[in-house]
């Protein structure tokens, strides 16, 4: 009778350990890939590069890479996911390639179109194009700090916004307008404003100094307000995949009135971006621009543009603006 006993036991253990391991058994899913564009607006010798495959995988699987087309000028490392000219390209000339993606089990396809056009005065163009990536390298990266960011942060979902405190109807209008100008500038950029706290995942707080200090002291965690100060954002990144979850603004209230150009300063940084040199951005400090520059658009644009992925680094980041430069650079 007690063998019995032992063996009912042994026999409910292993099919509660059996059943332990199925549920934490992970899925395998396909690589995760977007089109790409590549502009040639220079001669090249062969083997140089002219792009980078981007791709990724969310189980962390290392990914193969395989050019479908054979009889191309081009071809494709099959680990790091260069594209390399391998023979001359004609002048204004578009190649259309596909390009497979695996990660050993499962595969995915990503469309990349080539366009070779040799303009005039093309050294002025490239001279004009690092200039703006090095604009967006400070801002994206934060390198006005001490330690700048090592990766690229910025959010992946829809971005809901509360207000809450002493805010007026001009604040309102004010924030969904801007809302609504930068949403135009990505389909990636997804901004509104919400009616409760608990839809939100941005919570925009308007006060004088001494209600925060009374009301709200810990609002934003070891953060003092003083004459000094007329506003700031606070962002909590996902750890793990690199982007923004969460966010905070307090605005100071002077009198009744909130500077148009913080708020606009503030929400800027909760997209994940840092502070500006030019006094003609609404990035810059103190902020006094009402309007975005025609540099803060681009940056606005570039971080949310499919190819900047949150978990990139700065090295990384220069080689996908300078190899696909007609997906930036170009209208």
């Amino acid at each position: 009778m007690k063998l019995k006993c032992i063996l009912g036991v042994l026999m409910i253990s292993l099919s509660l350990s059996c059943s332990k391991e199925r549920d934490t058994e992970s899925v395998n899913t396909k690589p995760i890939s977007i089109d790409q564009s590549f502009l040639i607006k220079e001669e090249l010798s062969e083997n140089d590069v002219i792009g980078v495959v981007v791709a990724s995988d969310n189980e962390g699987d290392t990914l193969n890479y395989e050019l479908v087309e054979k009889n191309t000028p081009f071809a494709v490392d099959a680990i790091t996911g260069e594209i390399k000219l391998i023979s001359a390209v004609a002048n204004e000339v578009k190649y259309d390639l596909t390009v497979k993606v695996s990660d050993g089990d499962l595969s995915t396809t990503i469309e990349i179109a080539i366009e070779v056009t040799f303009p005039s005065k093309k050294k002025e163009i490239a001279t004009a194009d690092n200039r703006l990536i090095d604009v967006f390298k400070f801002l994206a990266f934060k390198q006005e700090r001490k330690s700048p960011n090592k990766y690229i942060s910025k959010w992946n979902d829809e971005i809901s916004f509360f207000l809450s405190g002493d805010f007026k109807v001009n604040d309102v209008k004010l924030i969904e307008e801007f809302l609504n100008e930068l949403t135009g500038f990505s389909s990636e950029l997804k901004l509104k404003l919400v009616s409760s706290i608990d839809a939100s995942n941005v919570e925009v707080y308007f006060s004088s100094i001494d209600d925060y200090k009374n009301d709200r002291p810990n609002y934003i965690e070891n953060f003092i307000p003083n004459e000094k100060g007329s506003g700031i954002a606070s962002t909590f990144s996902d750890g793990k995949a690199k982007s923004i979850t969460k966010g905070k603004i307090w605005l100071r209230v002077n009198n009744g009135v909130v500077r148009k150009s913080t708020v606009k300063h503030e929400i800027l940084h909760i997209l994940g971006l840092g502070h500006s040199k030019d006094e003609n951005s609404v990035l810059f400090t103190p902020s006094r621009a009402e309007s975005l520059s025609a540099d803060d658009i681009f940056v606005i644009k570039t971080l949310y543009n499919p190819l900047i992925l949150p978990k990139q680094t700065e090295s990384e980041v220069d080689q996908v603006l300078r190899n696909n430069r007609k997906s930036f650079f170009e209208d």
